[in-house]
């Protein structure tokens, strides 16, 4: 029997073999209850940014200058509207997003 992270990752599994060699990007959040703390919006979005720089090969340029630059500034990292805005600059070439979220 598949648990929900069970069918949760298949279905991620099933949709990234079936869009190999197109502009197409899965990405998934695997989001845990008992860790609600450490799910904050940033480090979600964080996760995603993640996601699409690993896809293409590397971290842009753009946004190790934003993470350099916001550690500078105070070291605190960067802000939601930040991280939101270089999310969509990352997956502004990419012609389909699936975003999956499964839940534990």
């Amino acid at each position: 029997m598949l648990t929900n992270n069970g069918v949760s990752s298949l279905v991620i599994d099933t949709l990234r073999k079936q869009m190999r060699g197109q502009n197409v990007a899965v990405l998934s959040l695997y989001c845990n209850y008992q860790a609600q703390k450490d799910q904050s919006a940033v480090n979600l979005i964080g996760a995603l940014l993640r996601q699409v720089a690993l896809r293409a090969g590397g971290i842009p340029e753009q946004i190790k200058s934003a993470f350099d630059e916001a550690m500078q500034e105070g070291g605190e990292g960067l802000r939601l509207p930040d991280m939101v805005e270089l999310f969509v600059k990352a997956i502004y070439s990419i012609e389909l997003v699936y975003l999956c979220r499964c839940s534990g």
